[in-house]
């Protein structure tokens, strides 16, 4: 909803002989419809043990006197909100992996899928539409062997992911 886009088309290609202040005050509140629809969101709410949200954050903290970079790993179970969160002193398959491990054992479980971020550690790629992935082997191995599903996201949309995201920031 840009005015003056708008306003350029309607005067080069239809005619319009009106004021630009006319064409902004009519896209005005189509933009504000707009963005209040885009944060207007429906909660989505899945059955206990069906889906848990997996990601990493960083922060920067002192350990034995030097400014070092964490590494946030947290899982966060999508019915209960129950969370696992431990820090890594990197973001690589094994400390992923182990992440994991501590997790199902901390929460008593694997729920039937995990949705994460496009992680190298989970996607090596994906098509356009984002419909077929190219898994990272060693991650598909270790979906298999503790049976879950891995659901990655899609790419900026914030929504799909927030209860991991909370968690994050809270950690």
């Amino acid at each position: 909803y840009s005015a003056q886009v708008l306003f350029q088309e309607l005067t080069a290609h239809h005619g319009y002989t009106g004021s630009y202040d006319t064409v902004k005050r009519f896209v005005r509140p189509l933009r504000e419809a707009q963005d209040l629809a885009a944060r207007a969101t429906v909660r989505f709410e899945t059955p206990p043990g069906r889906q848990a949200q997996a990601d990493w954050g960083q922060c920067w903290t002192i350990v034995a006197g030097k400014r070092v970079k964490v590494h946030l790993f947290v899982l966060t179970l999508g019915y209960s909100r129950r969370m696992y969160a431990v820090a890594t002193a990197d973001e690589k398959m094994p400390a992923f992996l182990r992440s994991h491990e501590e997790a199902f054992e901390h929460l008593g479980g694997v729920t039937h899928e995990i949705v994460y971020d496009n992680l190298r550690s989970v996607v090596l790629g994906r098509d356009f539409e984002g419909s077929r992935f190219e898994w990272n082997p060693v991650f598909w191995d270790f979906s298999r062997y503790y049976g879950f599903r891995p659901a990655p996201h899609r790419p900026y949309r914030p929504q799909t992911k927030g209860k991991v995201e909370s968690g994050v920031k809270y950690v």
